[in-house]
């Protein structure tokens, strides 16, 4: 008998089971993708200049459109552009709900290529934050699900339609990858932390690892130094520890 007696807990409010090395149940993303992500062992990711915000100092926020690239080369593989509500962008950014649809573009002409070039290119997957006003105590004290921050991955494109705004499909999509949120309660206290889970099946998620930063980072401390998450393996019952060991990887924020 192959199966395997896997316990179940809860953890801000989604059930987790034991991790299950060596199996995929959700076989979503196209092969293009995967190559890319397959034979990249370290990102770089570069925010292209708004011209509009630019020009108004940031009064103006518009939506955010990265290239990512090869860091081993320097050659761009993949975009990934963000879609949002205007009036929640202009007065709610950075807290704000969005869609971050990621492409494969591994062609050097699309490094400065308009939107609308890139607008066409097949998404493989797509980022779904809930920020305000839905989540109204977001970036307050995390004491409570609704208090903390994170985002759903869905394998491809997803339909935006009224009743698909970013925020509304969370657990309930028919292709979720899997979640990151903070940790309840606290959210790693002085240790910024997010928890990684992947979908297991039958709306169950399995741990995957933890990214933990520094206690302060961004603003001026950017000017000398560099901020370092580190993403660890994790267990189940490591979801409220710090582990900081960086196994799994390094995040450099410059």
């Amino acid at each position: 008998d192959n199966k395997l007696n896997m316990s179940t807990v809860l953890v801000n409010g989604k059930s987790l089971v034991m991790p299950q090395l060596g199996t995929d149940a959700m076989p979503l993303i196209d092969p293009a993708a995967l190559q890319v992500l397959a034979s990249t062992n370290n990102f770089m990711v570069k925010q292209r200049v708004g011209l509009l915000e630019a020009a108004t100092m940031g009064c103006f926020e518009q939506p955010n459109v990265y290239n990512i690239f090869n860091a081993d080369n320097g050659q761009l593989v993949l975009v990934a552009m963000e879609s949002s509500d205007m009036c929640n962008r202009i007065c709610c950014a950075p807290g704000h709900s969005f869609f971050i649809e990621f492409k494969v573009a591994n062609d050097p002409s699309l490094e400065n290529a308009p939107n609308q070039t890139l607008q066409p290119l097949e998404t493989f997957m797509t980022m779904e934050r809930e920020g305000c006003c839905s989540k109204m105590c977001l970036g307050c004290l995390v004491c409570h699900p609704r208090c903390a921050d994170g985002f759903h991955l869905h394998a491809g494109k997803v339909q935006e339609t009224p009743k698909t705004k970013p925020g509304t499909i969370l657990d309930n999509g028919t292709k979720v990858v899997g979640y990151a949120d903070q940790p309840v309660p606290w959210g790693g206290g002085f240790t910024p932390t997010l928890n990684i889970m992947e979908r297991s099946g039958n709306a169950e998620y399995r741990p995957i690892g933890k990214v933990e930063g520094p206690c302060c980072f961004g603003g001026c401390s950017e000017l000398c130094l560099d901020s370092i998450f580190k993403i660890s393996s994790m267990q189940n019952d490591q979801t409220a520890k710090k582990l900081k060991t960086g196994d799994l990887g390094t995040i450099v924020k410059r």
